[in-house]
């Protein structure tokens, strides 16, 4: 059975696998009934001092308590209170050992499974179509380039978009039906995750060349 201090090491290493991959701490905090700003503190501040501490050959509650002392908004009873609830919900989110590739998700093996089958039925949409959508940020109407591709070798259909801010961010797209196009990328570059997606519909795949769309798109 795991001790204190090996839940609060083990905690450590799982929230920075997390961050790593992109998952917000004030998703996990909601989870766990926490402030954002107290997990983060944790985060930040607590977990890598006590682990410097207790690596130091400190024992458990010193370097704990040296820890917490340099944060304002933790105290040693509501985390030793609440540890096994985060160890238990960061165990369950990313299980020890278990490599979180898309031959393990069923939903990421179909997504590029359906991917690459959409290389197949999308020869005569290769090529650049311009985007129009309401800006979030102003009272504008903003206008950006979308192109389509097949990715090589790679065997995917290839998306990608230049923002109005210059940045070309790049994603995949998947065609169903021969009438839905979906396209999803990240809004910025990693490691931060903003996935969008698009729809349009296609009614004419033969006169492509002469189709005008307008695209709507919408953040996750």
């Amino acid at each position: 059975m795991m001790n204190s201090a090996d839940k609060l090491l083990e905690i450590y290493e799982r929230l920075k696998r997390l961050k790593q991959n992109g998952v917000k701490m004030k998703d996990i905090a909601s989870t766990i009934e926490w402030s954002p700003s107290v997990l983060s503190g944790l985060y930040a501040t607590v977990l890598p001092a006590f682990a410097e501490l207790y690596a130091g050959g400190m024992n458990f509650d010193e370097a704990l308590d040296e820890a917490i002392y340099k944060v304002n908004n933790i105290s040693r009873k509501k985390l030793l209170g609440d540890i096994d609830t985060i160890y238990d919900f960061l165990t369950e989110t990313m299980p020890a050992g278990t490599p979180r590739v898309g031959k393990k998700i069923p939903f990421l093996k179909q997504l590029a499974s359906q991917s690459r089958l959409s290389t197949e039925k999308s020869k005569n949409l290769e090529g650049t179509y311009m985007s129009y959508s309401c800006s979030s940020s102003v009272r504008t109407l903003k206008a950006e380039p979308f192109y389509l591709t097949h990715a090589g070798d790679d065997g995917h259909l290839a998306c990608g978009r230049k923002s109005v801010h210059g940045f070309v961010r790049e994603g995949i797209a998947i065609v169903k039906e021969q009438q839905m196009l979906y396209i999803l990328l990240n809004a910025f570059s990693e490691p931060n995750l903003s996935l969008v997606t698009v729809y349009m519909q296609l009614p004419f795949l033969e006169e492509v060349k002469i189709l005008k769309r307008i695209i709507s798109g919408t953040r996750l």
